[in-house]
């Protein structure tokens, strides 16, 4: 789980504390490439693989995902 916030981040944590050994905590600010590619590359050191990514940072329009460029997704 990742986000800007560190206070909602630790939150949304304790509600998923039955899954303390599933869930890997993260604060990333997704407008970031270098925070982002950190955070990805963190977690799998950490836990030896990436099994789910979801962005669900709020942007506007349409795009195919694999071919549109990063800067794209901050404007």
């Amino acid at each position: 789980m990742a986000g800007r916030n560190p206070d909602k981040v630790s939150k949304a944590a304790q509600k998923l504390s039955k899954f303390k050994d599933r869930v890997h905590t993260i604060i990333v600010d997704v407008t970031v490439q270098e925070q982002v590619e950190n955070a990805i590359n963190n977690t799998v050191a950490e836990t030896g693989r990436l099994d789910f990514l979801f962005n669900n940072a709020g942007v506007g329009g349409t795009l195919q995902f694999e071919t549109a460029p990063w800067k794209t997704g901050k404007t």
